[in-house]
C-alpha cells in the first residue's frame, strides 16, 4: 500500500513539475504580462517541485534498501528495480534543481544525499 501511495505521489508530482515548468517558460518571453512578484514566485516553484521530487525519491529508496533484508526472497529483485528507478529519478530531479539555482548550502546538501544513493545503488549490483 505504502508503495502504490508513493508511486502516485511520483506521478503527481510529475505532473506539477510539468506546470512549473510550463509557467516558467511563460516568463523567458518578452512580451509577457508576469509581474516580477508572480515571476518570482513561478521561479520559486520551478526550484520547489523538483526538490520535493528528489526528497521524495530519496525517503523512498533509504525506506526500501532498510526493507531489503527483511523482503521476500519473491520479490527482493521488484525491491531492486524500483530502487533503480528511484535513483534515476533523483538524478534527474537534482539536475533540474541545479537549473534553477538552489543556495550553496542546499546543493551540498543534495549532494550529499546523492553520495548516499550512489552508495545503496551501488551496494545493489554486487
Amino acid at each position: 500500500k505504502k508503495l502504490q501511495e508513493a508511486s502516485f505521489h511520483s506521478l503527481v508530482l510529475a505532473q506539477r513539475d510539468e506546470e512549473a515548468f510550463t509557467a516558467l517558460e511563460r516568463t523567458w518571453k518578452k512580451d509577457n504580462d508576469i509581474s516580477r512578484t508572480e515571476v518570482e514566485l513561478i521561479k520559486k516553484q520551478a526550484l520547489d517541485v523538483p526538490l520535493e521530487l528528489f526528497n521524495h525519491s530519496y525517503k523512498n529508496i533509504v525506506i526500501l534498501d532498510e526493507f531489503l533484508p527483511k523482503c521476500s526472497k519473491n520479490i527482493i529483485s521488484d525491491a531492486k528495480v524500483s530502487i533503480h528507478l528511484l535513483c534515476g529519478s533523483a538524478r534527474a530531479a537534482f539536475q533540474t534543481v541545479l537549473v534553477n539555482k538552489p543556495s550553496v548550502e542546499l546543493t551540498k546538501d543534495l549532494q550529499a544525499k546523492l553520495k548516499q544513493i550512489e552508495k545503496i545503488e551501488s551496494g545493489l549490483i554486487q
